[in-house]
């Protein structure tokens, strides 16, 4: 998912994630399941660093993000610098330029928005900056599950121009109070992934997904579902229903072909 821009600058530390119907603090979680604390951590294509970089730093990892995205990098920094954090840990810096060797890279919601040729330079360079046996850790949308149904009805009804528009009317009173939403754009979070324009140009399945890490050198030792359905609409009026939220975390590991984001560890050959 791709945050919006329109959202409040980071002017005091902003809180860990509140867990919701894309399950963004499970994947965190995961993620941290997979590190040691003695690695030395990258996260590429990180955004403003809120989702990953923020709270592993936060929860003592030695961890950095690298974005081409100079908006994305500067609300980033803002946000750990008001949260005491180190604000270098993020930086506009192409992989190529950082020295040294990483032990694990993560790629969380990435892959699915570059090109066929900007995922194979991509996946070429993450192997090349990973230590022997370092793992690259991702996580990427089902290209056709629950998820991207939901986006497509949601542009096609063009449903955040309708739902500004009536925030100033008395229906548009009565819904927000009806439903789970908090601030003026109910899909996105209190802070940005990232504030460049992120479409969705790839569509994994499990099997395409393994095959072009394959492909790419690496060996697959773990897989695992996420949550079964997010979206705009499913965030609207489940985020702050817990129970759901939770099964909607169990049914997404047990169900995990059908699932709407694929996680996945891969060590470099």
């Amino acid at each position: 998912m791709s945050a919006a821009p329109e959202q409040a600058s980071p002017d005091a530390a902003a809180p860990l994630l509140e867990e919701s119907i894309f399950g963004h603090l499970e994947r965190v979680r995961w993620i941290g399941e997979q590190l040691e604390r003695s690695d030395r951590v990258l996260e590429f294509g990180c955004g403003t660093g809120y989702f990953i970089v923020y709270p592993l730093l936060r929860w003592g990892y030695d961890v950095i993000g690298v974005d081409l995205d100079a908006q994305s990098i500067s609300y980033g920094t803002k946000l750990l610098a008001q949260a005491g954090l180190d604000p270098q840990a993020l930086s506009t810096a192409n992989l190529r330029e950082l020295g040294g060797s990483f032990d694990a890279v993560i790629a969380s919601e990435v892959f699915e928005h570059l090109t066929d040729a900007e995922l194979e330079d991509s996946l070429a360079l993450i192997h090349s900056r990973l230590a022997p046996g370092g793992r690259l850790i991702v996580t990427v949308p089902n290209g056709y599950g629950w998820f991207e149904l939901e986006s497509l009805v949601w542009r096609a009804l063009r449903a955040e121009t309708l739902l500004n528009r009536a925030a100033s009317s008395r229906l548009g009173r009565r819904l927000k109070r009806a439903l789970p939403v908090r601030g003026d754009d109910p899909p996105a979070e209190p802070y940005p992934m990232t504030l460049a324009p992120s479409p969705h140009l790839q569509r994994f399945t499990w099997r395409s997904l393994v095959r072009t890490l394959e492909h790419a050198g690496f060996e697959i030792v773990q897989r695992r579902g996420a949550v079964l359905v997010c979206g705009a609409f499913s965030h609207l009026l489940l985020s702050r229903r817990r129970r759901i939220v939770d099964l909607n975390i169990r049914l997404g590991r047990r169900l995990r072909p059908v699932a709407s984001d694929f996680y996945l560890v891969a060590l470099r050959h």
